[in-house]
C-alpha cells in the first residue's frame, strides 16, 4: 500500500561509529561537520551506550525530502553509519494517544489506516555489508544487543537472529572506510 505524505517532519538521527578492532568511538569526534541551519541541526551526545549523532528536521522541496550536511574527516578508519528517525523512540503511551501533534494532521490526510507506523529510510546503492561484515557484527553484538537483522533474510547466519528490532535495510545502515 502507498500513502501520500507531504511535509512530514522527518527527524533523522545520524549516528556514526568509528570501529577499531573490538572498540568504537563516536565518528563525529574525528571530523568537522557543516550543516545548514535550515535543518535545525543539533548535536546529540550518545554517552557510553550509543555514538553521538546529528539530529535535525528534513525539508520538503519540490517533492523531495532533504537533509544535507558536509563532513571533513580528520582521521582514517572504518566507519558505520546508522540512521533511525525520532518516531522510533515514541513510547507506547504516546502511540495510544496518537503520535506527537506535529504528525497527526499529516497522517490523518495521508489515507494511512494506522498512524503508528515507524518511519524508516531505504538506501539507494550498496550498503557494503560484505566489505565491513566484521565491524557490522561487532556493532550488532556489542552496541545493539543482537537486534540488527536484514529484512531480505540474507546473512541470517551472521546476525544470528530471525527477528530483531533494527532492520538494517530500513535504517540507513552502511559502512565505509576513510583512507589517508
Amino acid at each position: 500500500m502507498i500513502f501520500h505524505i507531504e511535509n512530514y517532519p522527518f527527524q533523522p538521527f545520524f549516528h556514526l561509529y568509528r570501529i577499531v578492532g573490538n572498540t568504537w568511538t563516536s565518528g563525529y569526534e574525528h571530523m568537522e561537520v557543516m550543516i545548514d541551519s535550515v535543518y535545525s541541526p543539533r548535536y546529540v551526545t550518545g554517552g557510553n551506550t550509543f555514538a553521538r549523532s546529528i539530529r535535525g528536521i528534513s525539508t520538503f522541496i519540490d517533492g523531495v525530502y532533504l537533509f544535507e550536511f558536509k563532513t571533513v574527516f580528520n582521521e582514517a578508519g572504518v566507519y558505520i553509519n546508522y540512521v533511525p528517525d525520532k518516531t522510533i523512540i515514541v513510547g507506547q503511551d504516546e502511540i495510544d494517544k496518537g503520535l506527537h501533534p506535529e504528525y497527526n494532521e499529516i497522517i490523518d490526510h495521508s489515507g494511512c489506516p494506522n498512524p503508528n507506523y515507524i518511519v524508516d529510510y531505504l538506501l539507494q546503492g550498496d550498503p557494503y555489508y560484505d566489505n565491513f561484515q566484521e565491524e557490522m557484527v561487532f556493532l550488532d553484538k556489542e552496541v545493539y544487543y543482537d537486534e540488527m537483522i536484514r529484512v531480505d533474510g540474507k546473512d541470517g547466519d551472521i546476525w544470528g537472529r530471525q527477528r530483531g528490532a533494527i532492520p538494517l535495510d530500513w535504517r540507513g545502515v552502511f559502512g565505509f572506510e576513510v583512507v589517508e
